[in-house]
């Protein structure tokens, strides 16, 4: 079974987004939560499922939410660096 390996960065962008909802509408930043984890462990079974960004990066939309997880394929699944709501400008971080 291939692994979803949360970075810190993208731990804290979970935690900070489900803060946020979570104030508003808990079972909204639940339902969140949730599909992330299971976009995450789509991606560590389909690396190569996303988006290329650039390189190896690659983004994939969450389900049902204007949020994307930005990853890279590794040996044993993927690495999620970050995740960020679509409308944000979080390309422009992973340009070269």
């Amino acid at each position: 079974m291939k692994r979803a390996e949360w970075t810190l960065p993208a731990q804290a962008d979970l935690a900070r987004i489900d803060d946020f909802y979570f104030e508003l509408s808990p079972d909204f930043a639940d339902r969140l939560g949730r599909e992330a984890l299971r976009a995450s462990r789509f991606l560590a079974e389909n690396p190569r499922a996303g988006s290329p960004v650039d390189g190896p990066v690659r983004k994939w939309r969450i389900r049902s939410f204007d949020y994307v997880l930005v990853y890279r394929p590794t040996p044993i699944g993927v690495e999620i660096l970050r995740m960020h709501h679509g409308r944000e400008n979080w390309r422009k971080a992973y340009e070269p």
